[in-house]
């Protein structure tokens, strides 16, 4: 089995949920921890510990969920004007519109 490590960018521990969810074994959370103190460390334990009590889980549950679902575009299903929903109505023209 391959080991892999979520490294930058952790700060709470719903930032660790989403590394293992992704396939993480362990995470990293140096600079939080130099950032706020050793204090830090038991907010983001409770953190996650808290999203795997709301979500009846443990910690190996979690690992690789998300990447175990992960598909290829051919098997999504297709959302051809779904683009429509993140720009301004006004901004969008005849020549933009899907066909």
């Amino acid at each position: 089995m391959c080991h892999f490590f979520g490294v930058n960018g952790a700060r709470c521990g719903l930032d660790i949920a989403r590394m293992m969810l992704s396939g993480a074994t362990a995470v990293e959370i140096t600079s939080v921890i130099m950032a706020g103190e050793f204090a830090v460390i038991t907010e983001v334990i409770e953190e996650l510990d808290n999203y795997l009590s709301v979500k009846n889980l443990t910690v190996e549950e979690i690992i690789s969920v998300a990447a175990d679902r992960l598909q290829t575009y051919d098997d999504q299903s297709a959302h051809p004007d779904c683009w429509k929903n993140f720009v301004p109505a006004e901004t969008i023209s005849e020549d933009n519109e899907a066909k």
